[in-house]
């Protein structure tokens, strides 16, 4: 009855994942280094959209929005793995440019939300109870922090039009670690921009003050 049987299969939990932090806190950084993994991951969507060479993280993402400007030339590259950019037809939500661009925004947002989850704060936690994380633990939740800032304002970007006179717009949902289980289950409706910006703002916020207060520098950063 001593046996740990935890945990089962290829699944590990929050709760678990917590246990570790607080007997190993430097493996909190596990974490953060896999939100930038997933940026440059090939073809993190496969099971979603199948094999796609144009399916390589985040540069995929800037790849398909520079072919959406009005400086292309031609919407044939030889190869076409942007063409749905190109062409302009990748506006609408089962185009795998599309799928591709969501999917990738999203998973790093799960990871951020997982990253503040595990420190025990969340998106109402004040600057003092922020104060009281360790050196290491400001350093790892300003990176989820900035991380999900630049995330959430990606898509603000993509997915609706200027912010001025369209505040009020539905743009994407909002997910945090404060409603991610009910969203699992539930789903939840589109914020508007107003809304997206207000967490954006907040999360950079946050980010800037862990990161002043981590007295991290550089240096230390790149030994990281």
């Amino acid at each position: 009855e001593d046996l740990d049987t935890e945990p089962e299969g290829a699944t590990v939990t929050n709760d678990q994942k917590t246990e570790v932090y607080t007997n190993n806190p430097e493996r909190k950084l596990s974490s953060v280094n896999t939100v930038f993994a997933q940026m440059t991951a090939y073809e993190p969507n496969y099971d979603a959209i199948g094999g796609r060479h144009c399916d390589f993280g985040y540069p995929s993402v800037m790849a398909f929005t520079d072919r959406l400007g009005e400086d292309m030339v031609t919407i044939y590259t030889g190869y076409n793995w942007f063409s749905g950019s190109l062409t302009y037809s990748n506006h609408v939500y089962g185009q795998y440019n599309s799928e591709i661009i969501w999917n990738d925004l999203y998973s790093y947002i799960f990871t951020c939300n997982n990253i503040i989850t595990s420190l025990g704060i969340s998106t109402e936690s004040t600057e003092s109870e922020l104060d009281e994380l360790s050196s290491s633990n400001k350093f790892s939740a300003a990176q989820g922090y900035a991380m999900r800032a630049f995330s959430y304002f990606n898509l603000v970007q993509l997915y609706a039009f200027n912010v001025v006179g369209h505040g009020s717009d539905a743009v994407c949902p909002i997910i945090t670690e404060e409603n991610a289980e009910i969203v699992a289950v539930d789903g939840v409706d589109r914020s508007t921009v107003d809304e997206v910006y207000a967490l954006i703002f907040a999360d950079l916020d946050k980010a800037i003050f862990l990161l002043d207060k981590a007295e991290i520098g550089r240096a230390s950063c790149r030994e990281r």
